[in-house]
């Protein structure tokens, strides 16, 4: 059995403040990917908004006044989202 998981948090802290299992967090962390927020990542968004679209249909395009929308905002990520 494989398990995808993922979180906003940083477990390994975590774990040094008694917070989170660590025998839970080394068995999860066999294999450790980081993914920047999509903030961080501003060169993803066209590629992303038109694959997106793609799949959906061929016939469906994007503006580019849309694009623009998609890379003007902020992109919060879960953590500030919650604290707001």
């Amino acid at each position: 059995m494989r398990v995808v998981a993922a979180t906003n948090k940083n477990l390994s802290e975590l774990v040094k403040e008694k917070k989170f299992r660590e025998d839970l967090f080394y068995r999860l962390n066999v294999f450790n990917i980081e993914l920047p927020p999509l903030r961080e990542r501003k060169d993803d968004i066209n590629v992303l908004a038109k694959s997106f679209i793609e799949s959906e249909s061929t016939e469906i395009q994007i503006s580019k006044a849309a694009l623009q929308a998609l890379n003007d905002y902020n992109w919060k990520g879960m953590l500030e989202s919650w604290n707001r």
